[in-house]
């Protein structure tokens, strides 16, 4: 069933785009955080509901939340036989009831090519998508930025991060490297997820949160150090432009 649901929703990916070139080098590094717009699918098959362009290739958002991304043949580390493919990577909430639904609203629609038409249409955009409750008192949502899909996940007072649990289809194994990045592999290739942060909000402003991934397989979920449990906890793992955080607690 995995292969299949794989099948079909790499499917999709592919129809919505190729490889869109080369992950940035450093000196592109400002522009990898710029919003990038999800789009209304125009897709009369129900397959897909969102979708958006990244430096590294399409992504789609599915109607069951499942985040199924196309990475271009620069934006992993590959073996030689691997050499200009690139890789489709789905990753699926378990066990979640995750509803895409559009958030904030752009300021503006875009115009896309309509190639059976000839033309074009607008299509409406949105910098935001919003999951709801994927699990109890976990609510997730979603960013596109010019180089990564943002997943911030919010616990509730009272609500477990343990519940939060990814599988990762696509790949062949995952692994947690020396920079606390999440690194796949798929048939001698890598790529890689940025460390997550976590923080709560408070009188005295915002207090990072010792948070790492763990790692089941090819699932992955966090291990949460010391916190509030009273008050709200943002895990956010993605590329972080954010100015630095005082150091977390200890566990």
């Amino acid at each position: 069933m995995r292969a299949a649901g794989l099948a079909a929703i790499a499917c999709v990916a592919l129809a919505l785009g190729g490889d869109r070139g080369p992950t940035p080098r450093a000196a592109d590094a400002p522009f990898a955080t710029l919003s990038v717009p999800f789009l209304a699918s125009a897709d009369g098959t129900g397959a897909a509901v969102f979708h958006a362009w990244t430096s590294a290739g399409p992504v789609v958002v599915m109607r069951d939340g499942a985040i199924a991304s196309r990475i271009g043949a620069g934006g992993w580390r590959k073996a030689s036989t691997h050499a200009g493919e690139p890789l489709t990577v789905v990753e699926r909430f378990v066990g979640a009831k995750a509803t895409p639904r559009a958030g904030e609203k752009s300021a503006t629609d875009v115009s896309v090519l309509v190639a059976d038409a000839g033309g074009s249409a607008s299509v409406e955009a949105f910098d935001s998508l919003d999951l709801g409750e994927a699990w109890p008192g976990v609510h997730v949502s979603l960013r596109a930025r010019a180089g990564t899909v943002e997943k911030v996940f919010v616990v509730a007072p009272g609500a477990s991060p343990e519940s939060i649990r990814v599988d990762v289809l696509g790949v062949d194994a995952l692994h947690v490297d020396a920079d606390g990045r999440l690194v796949a592999t798929s048939g001698g290739g890598e790529i890689a997820f940025t460390a997550p942060l976590a923080w709560q909000e408070g009188w005295l402003g915002r207090t990072r949160v010792a948070v790492a991934y763990a790692v089941d397989g090819t699932r992955y979920g966090f291990v949460v150090g010391r916190y509030d449990r009273a008050r709200p906890l943002v895990i956010d793992p993605r590329l972080d432009d954010r100015p630095a955080l005082p150091a977390p607690h200890a566990s």
